[in-house]
């Protein structure tokens, strides 16, 4: 038994790294029964829809969950960087934050009931994270609304202004902690 697990997750919201994430967080509580579990977290972003399933995810654990910003946040990925109880950043962190988007291949065909439903998909996607930065951080909605519509990037000393994080600190391992990695 461990008080404090630390993983590592420095990975975009894909699938597969928000699975190993997951599996992470429950093989950590099955072998070690933490009263804590850290997540030392980066991501370029990715799918919309698997960072609230994790965000949900990570908020439901019976544990204090920390997540430590310690190089690029950026995009979806901020919303699951707001999962965390406790937060924090390195100096040299950032935070982007921008427009919802949506990714088509190269030879698509959209009917103009398929464009108008992409459209508010996408509008409905954007106000859930407007929601949820203004739940779980300083900002209002009409603040976190006027830094998404612009697209901005986030020094650590303005995300702790904003109550993104509580504290800039380095990131520091307790002795003889286990240590997983994604």
């Amino acid at each position: 038994m461990s008080d404090t697990v630390y993983i590592s997750f420095c990975q975009d919201i894909q699938k597969k790294p928000v699975d190993s994430l997951i599996s992470n967080c429950n093989f950590a509580l099955k072998t070690y029964s933490p009263k804590n579990i850290h997540i030392l977290f980066a991501s370029g972003g990715g799918h919309i829809g698997l960072a609230f399933s994790l965000f949900s995810f990570l908020r439901s654990l019976p544990i204090n969950l920390i997540t430590h910003g310690v190089a690029n946040i950026d995009s979806c990925g901020v919303n699951v960087f707001l999962a965390g109880k406790e937060r924090y950043a390195t100096a040299n962190a950032t935070f982007m934050l921008h427009q919802a988007t949506k990714k088509y291949t190269q030879d698509v065909s959209l009917t103009i009931s398929q464009m108008h439903l992409d459209l508010a998909m996408l509008i409905n996607d954007q106000k859930s994270v407007i929601k949820n930065i203004a739940d779980n951080t300083l900002l209002s909605e009409e603040d976190a609304g006027n830094i998404i519509n612009t697209g901005r990037s986030i020094t650590s000393a303005q995300a702790k202004d904003m109550g993104i994080i509580s504290e800039i600190k380095d990131f520091t391992l307790e002795m003889n902690s286990p240590f997983l990695q994604i």
